[in-house]
């Protein structure tokens, strides 16, 4: 279970507690007015229905939801004294946990929280969540390593090299193009890097910028190669598996070296 629904759990249990100890303490107080004197921004009222319209949205929890709607459009059309509550926010907190018994969450280690949310456009990942941070560039690889990044995180090693795979396979095929090489979707990698090289020698290099650039490609298709021969070939050719260290390091490659090629 991811370890921000843990804690927005427990802490929305601890509002409805709040809620159901102050109706006990003053029976006549409603939800709207007569808070206690030196209320501030974490009297649960304030932010318990929020806690649990959240959780219900992305748990799935239909009744939760219900349950919440009732309490709310009573609270907004009769608001009646906080004792008269009691009954309907112990209820919403039943259903609370009943649809928390139903579900099967998910263990993400704390290291990897981070790196599953900031690629899950359901944890408010942006679409087209881009972790390599390559901007405009192979815009139609950042799904392939958003993947990546969450089977990484979900320990999946060897699912994440094959999506970074994917994505560098991409990449191969929008370098060779710009070589004016012919690409269609069956042309093998190596077949494409091989091309590159031949287009490469042929680059001119008469002034240091055109040398400069030479070298830049001639480094990144000896790269490709390396790539292709120690690991794209062995993944999508299910002979070989990697640890989430070993993906780990994988991932911290393709990083380095999708954003070397960004800038060919």
């Amino acid at each position: 279970m991811l370890l921000k629904y843990g804690y927005i759990c427990a802490h929305t249990m601890d509002q409805i507690d709040e809620i159901c100890i102050y109706a006990r303490k003053f029976p006549d107080g409603t939800f709207k007015k007569n808070p206690p004197l030196g209320a501030s921004n974490s009297w649960p009222f304030l932010t318990v229905f929020q806690n649990v319209d959240y959780l219900a949205k992305e748990l799935e929890m239909t009744p939760v939801t219900d349950q919440s709607g009732r309490l709310k459009k009573q609270i907004e059309i009769l608001d009646p004294p906080m004792q008269e509550l009691v009954p309907g926010f112990i209820e919403l907190r039943v259903r609370l946990e009943e649809g928390l018994r139903r579900k099967e969450f998910l263990f993400i280690p704390e290291d990897m929280a981070k790196l599953y949310n900031d690629a899950d456009p359901r944890r408010g990942a942006a679409k087209g969540i881009d972790p390599f941070e390559l901007g405009d560039k192979f815009k139609e690889t950042h799904a392939d390593i958003a993947s990546a990044a969450r089977c990484l995180a979900l320990g999946e090693g060897t699912a994440s090299v094959f999506h970074l795979m994917r994505a560098l396979e991409f990449v191969v095929k929008k370098l060779s193009g710009r070589l004016k090489i012919t690409v269609t979707h069956k042309t093998p990698w190596r077949v494409l890097t091989n091309s590159m090289d031949g287009k490469i020698k042929k680059m001119d290099d008469d002034t240091p910028a055109k040398k400069k650039k030479k070298n830049q490609w001639e480094l990144a298709c000896t790269n490709l190669h390396h790539v292709g021969s120690v690991w794209r070939n062995e993944t999508m050719h299910p002979s070989a598996t990697y640890t989430p260290r070993q993906a780990m390091d994988v991932f911290d490659a393709c990083r380095v070296l999708m954003n070397s090629l960004a800038r060919l």
